[in-house]
């Protein structure tokens, strides 16, 4: 899993990925993405 924040005009996001590429959670709480990539093994519902 990554995590990638993004620059937005006001704040910034942050999107964790799995190893497939796909998007995991868009948040703005930098300890929530950390986390989520901390425990990767977490299966999450859409």
């Amino acid at each position: 899993m990554k995590m990638i924040a993004l620059n937005g005009p006001h704040h910034k996001r942050y999107v964790v990925y799995n190893n497939n590429g796909k998007i995991v959670i868009i948040t703005r709480n930098k300890n929530t993405a950390k986390l989520l990539l901390k425990n990767d093994n977490i299966k999450l519902a859409a």
